[in-house]
C-alpha cells in the first residue's frame, strides 16, 4: 500500500488512467472548436479559473475561445455542484481535509471535462490540463516560461488525480523582496504548489508559555527541573509529566480552533534546543520523544473530538527526532528534518521508526545558516 505523505517540495501526482476516454479537438488551424463552458453563477475563484484557462489555450492555439454557459459540446469547468445532472459529486468529498485538491481531467464525446473538488482543485485541473499541453513554468519569472505553439490541439485523458503530499511549500530562503511576490506566487499556482492543508509544524512551547504566563508566576512547578532547581527559562520545556501544563496546552489549541474553525491544524512542537526536565515523573514519561508525543496525543485528542479531522503538526528534530516509544495519534503529523538530528540514526531509521509508531509523516529540510528552509515543505497525509 502507497503511504501517502503530508509534506513535500515539488507536487507529485497520483493518477488512474481508463480506456473509456475520447480524442477531443480543442482547435484546428488557430480556430477554437469549444467553447469553455461554467455554471450559470459562478463563484469568483471559478470564473477567473475559467478565463486563464481560456488565455492560455489562445497563446498556445492562437485561438479565441469564449466563455460561456449551458452547451452540450464544450469544454466544461467547475467543482462537482456546478454539474448536477452528471455523476461528479459522488467522487468528490471536499469537506475531507485530504481530499480537498482532487480533480478530474475527462475527455468524452460531450468535449473535455475539468472538475476539482474545491475551487483550489480547479485551478489545479486547469495547470494540470496545461501541464499535459507542454506548458511549463521551471522557475519564477517569464524567462523560465515555456508556451508551446499548436495551432492544431487534440487531447485525450481520463485521470483522476491528487497531491501525493497534501501540504507542501517551497520557497525563498530569505523571503520575498516585493519584486519576486507575483512571480512567486504564479510560480506556486503553476505548479500545482499551493496546499490544500495549511499544516502548522513550528516550534510551539515558547508561545505556549506566554501564553499562559500567569499561571506559570503562579505554579513554579510547572517549569522544567534543570540543575536541582525549577525556574524561568529560554526556550522553555515545561514539565510535561505535571498534567496541568498539559490541560494548559490542550486548552490553547481548543481555544484557536475555537477563534478560527478554518484552521486545519495547531503546532506542538516543542521550542528549540535542549533543557528538558530532569525530574522523575517526565523520566518515566518516556524519552524526550516520547514527552512531546504524549503532550500532542492529548491535543489531537482534544480537537477531534469537537472538530473531527483536525491535525496536530510537530517535527522530529533535534532532541526530539529520534523515533518514540509511543503510539502516535494518526491526526498527529510528524515532519523529519533531514539534518540537526540527534541520537545517532540515520534518517532512513528515523522516517521508518516514526511511521511503525504510527505517525502521518511529512519531511522538512533544514540546511545550514537558513534554518527553516524546506523544499520538501510541510507535507501532510494518511
Amino acid at each position: 500500500m502507497k503511504t501517502k505523505l503530508i509534506v513535500a517540495t515539488l507536487s507529485s501526482l497520483v493518477f488512474a488512467t481508463s480506456l473509456s476516454a475520447e480524442v477531443v479537438e480543442l482547435a484546428r488551424n488557430g480556430k477554437a472548436r469549444l467553447p469553455i463552458v461554467i455554471a450559470d453563477e459562478p463563484s469568483d475563484r471559478v470564473r477567473a479559473s475559467a478565463k486563464t484557462l481560456a488565455d492560455y489555450l489562445q497563446r498556445i492555439t492562437q485561438a479565441e475561445f469564449s466563455i460561456t454557459t449551458r452547451q452540450a459540446q464544450a469544454i466544461h469547468l467547475g467543482v462537482p455542484g456546478d454539474f448536477p445532472a452528471q455523476d461528479f459529486a459522488k467522487r468528490f468529498d471536499s469537506r475531507s481535509i485530504t481530499r480537498r485538491e482532487e480533480y478530474l481531467l475527462r475527455s468524452d464525446a460531450r468535449g473535455l471535462w475539468l472538475v476539482g473538488a474545491t475551487e483550489l482543485a480547479v485551478e489545479h485541473a486547469v495547470w494540470g490540463l496545461l501541464h499535459r499541453l507542454g506548458y511549463r513554468q521551471f522557475f519564477s519569472g517569464e524567462a523560465w516560461e515555456v508556451v508551446p505553439t499548436r495551432r492544431d490541439l487534440s487531447i485525450e485523458v481520463d485521470v483522476f488525480e491528487s497531491p501525493d503530499y497534501l501540504a507542501r511549500r517551497i520557497w525563498y530562503g530569505y523571503g520575498t523582496w516585493g519584486y519576486n511576490v507575483e512571480p512567486y506566487r504564479q510560480w506556486c499556482a503553476k505548479n500545482r504548489c499551493v496546499p490544500g492543508i495549511q499544516l502548522s509544524t513550528g516550534h510551539a512551547y515558547d508561545g505556549l508559555v506566554k501564553a499562559a504566563r500567569k499561571d506559570f508566576e503562579l505554579h513554579p512547578e510547572y517549569w522544567p527541573l534543570l540543575n536541582g532547581e525549577r525556574k524561568p527559562v529560554v526556550n522553555p520545556k515545561p514539565c510535561l509529566s505535571n498534567p496541568a501544563v498539559r490541560r494548559l496546552f490542550v486548552q490553547n489549541a481548543l481555544a484557536k480552533f475555537e477563534q478560527d474553525s478554518s484552521l486545519d491544524s495547531v503546532s506542538m512542537d516543542p521550542s528549540d534546543g535542549g533543557g528538558w526536565c530532569e525530574c522523575d515523573a517526565c523520566a518515566k514519561l518516556g524519552s524526550v520523544s516520547d514527552q512531546a508525543v504524549t503532550l500532542a496525543n492529548e491535543v489531537a485528542v482534544a480537537i477531534n473530538k469537537r472538530s473531527p479531522g483536525k491535525l496536530v503538526g510537530m517535527y522530529a528534530y533535534n532532541y526530539h527526532s529520534p523515533p518514540p516509544n509511543v503510539q502516535v495519534h494518526p491526526q498527529v503529523v510528524i515532519s523529519v528534518a533531514t539534518s540537526f538530528l540527534k541520537g545517532g540514526l540515520r534518517l532512513e531509521k528515523i522516517i521508518s521508526g516514526w511511521k511503525e509508531r504510527g505517525a502521518t509523516l511529512g519531511i522538512r529540510t533544514a540546511i545550514s545558516g537558513d534554518h527553516c528552509r524546506s523544499s520538501v515543505g510541510n507535507c501532510t497525509g494518511p
